[in-house]
């Protein structure tokens, strides 16, 4: 009980009170500030911009870590946002947060249903298991961290966010208990889940968004990981909290210069955590196309203040990722093993012919079987409707047949249709999502869910050499597009 107290003691101390303040530094001083629920969200995904930040230059002191480091300088960094909020305050006092609808309403209801469902599943009884594989690996690196063995973060093969989150932990609580270690991870799924319905809300209105919202929840990946002192917990709330950001920035677009700001420290601290949030970007560059779309006047111009308003994100954020990357590539482990393992193993250019079978039917081990083929489902029904809508007659005939041809030898013989010649296997899926990218009147935020899903899915299904559980990266937007 005393160290679950002090975990969520730090998870406050850590992340919420330093993010929240961040955020209404950054984005609380204007008359387009978020919502509540999008303030809190936020406030979280850059409560961990903070933490890894502060950890990361801890890191790099010499010596060993100590807890008065840590909790000075988190500390410090709340004193230093406090100066900041209350200089602004001074200058522009911040708009009185305002629920969007009444807290009883039929829609916060069933928000409150989801969040305390997703609270079931990821914080009961996350103390229970011990740490075993990646994870207790990733808790032997923290513990050399705090003992001032910087390369701990060097032979890693990705990267330090997940050891340095579990060397916070350790250290403001004491002892890297198993609920300790798995509280921060919980937290961020559990947000992950809030950020979803908010992103699904937003486009394409409250019912989709508790669908997307339920369907995150419930996934099997999302949960496991949830509870687990590992990365992919962080890449979810933190990719799915850079679209929503890119997002506002789009809707306010006359000023998005701040939003574009918090969306470069979200992706930049994401790729601190794993490479996958490369994923994030996928949306994101889209989401900045429709930017430049809305400024106006001529192209010359409107790319100009596109990349004016990029300009302090872009730098911001590839200072962030040298800060650690720049070492990490110096280091001489890396082309010894770490390049090996990302190019040569993970990224071979050619998928084991596992086959998607077995990508299924791993994906129904963690999940529902029910939930898989209902995902499958809605996702088929929902190009089948795009092809109707947004197509001839005739083309959207041709598309329908090749769609079911595909998804028939995708069943029947999944290794063969992986291994056709000439990278058709990828080719025909890309070309079957086609419609969903370009047709030109196909709404933005659909659009955008399409690219997503679908890069994400040709990405991970037949450019990586052993996808195996990294598959979660492309059930996220999955969610949003069934």
């Amino acid at each position: 009980v005393a160290n679950s107290v002090q975990s969520w003691a730090a998870v406050g101390l850590a992340i919420l009170v330093p993010g929240l303040l961040a955020r209404q530094a950054l984005l609380g001083y204007r008359p387009d500030t978020p919502l509540l629920g999008e303030r809190f969200v936020i406030g979280v995904g850059l409560g961990f911009v903070c933490m890894i930040l502060l950890m990361l230059g801890l890191s790099y002191l010499p010596g060993d870590l100590t807890f008065t480091q840590v909790a000075g300088g988190v500390n410090g960094l709340i004193l230093l946002l406090l100066l900041g909020n209350l200089r602004q305050q001074r200058r522009l006092p911040a708009p009185s947060p305002s629920l969007p609808t009444s807290p009883f309403s039929g829609g916060m209801i069933a928000l409150a249903v989801l969040l305390l469902g997703a609270a079931y599943l990821r914080f009961t009884h996350i103390g229970y298991s011990e740490l075993h594989g990646d994870e207790a690996l990733v808790a032997l690196r923290a513990n050399d961290v705090i003992q001032g063995w910087e390369r701990a973060l060097f032979i890693h093969k990705k990267g330090p966010g997940e050891i340095l989150t579990g060397a916070a932990f350790y250290l403001l609580t004491g002892e890297l208990t198993e609920y300790a270690a798995h509280l921060p991870f919980a937290f961020a799924g559990w947000t992950g889940v809030l950020a979803t319905y908010l992103l699904g809300r937003r486009w394409f209105g409250p019912v989709a968004g508790w669908w997307a919202g339920a369907m995150v929840a419930v996934d099997g990946y999302l949960m496991a990981f949830g509870r687990m002192l590992q990365y992919q917990s962080l890449i979810f709330l933190l990719t799915v909290l850079t679209v929503l950001v890119m997002q506002r920035a789009v809707d306010r677009y006359r000023s998005a210069g701040r939003y574009l700001l918090v969306a470069a420290l979200l992706l930049a601290t994401g790729l601190l955590y794993h490479y996958e949030a490369v994923i994030a970007t996928i949306p994101a560059l889209w989401l900045l196309v429709v930017l430049w779309q809305y400024q106006g006047g001529s192209a010359l111009a409107a790319t100009g203040r596109v990349l004016g308003r990029l300009l302090l994100p872009a730098v911001v954020g590839s200072a962030i990722l040298a800060a650690f990357y720049v070492p990490f590539v110096l280091d001489p482990e890396f082309f010894r093993d770490t390049y090996y393992y990302i190019f040569d193993y993970r990224l071979a250019g050619h998928t084991i012919p596992e086959g998607l079978a077995v990508i299924a039917g791993r994906s129904t081990l963690y999940s529902s079987s029910y939930y898989f083929w209902i995902l499958v489902a809605l996702t088929l029904a929902g190009l089948l409707a795009v092809y109707r809508r947004y197509l001839s007659r005739g083309v959207a005939a041709v598309f329908s047949l090749v769609l079911a041809g595909v998804i028939t030898a995708m069943v029947v013989a999944p290794v063969a249709y992986v291994d056709l010649p000439l990278r058709l296997a990828p080719l025909l899926v890309a070309l079957l999502l086609t419609p969903a990218w370009f047709a030109f009147r196909i709404a933005e935020p659909e659009r955008t869910a399409w690219l997503w899903f679908g890069a994400t899915i040709i990405g991970v299904l037949f450019f990586v050499r052993k996808p195996g559980t990294h598959v979660y990266v492309f059930f996220i937007p999955w969610a949003l597009v069934s």
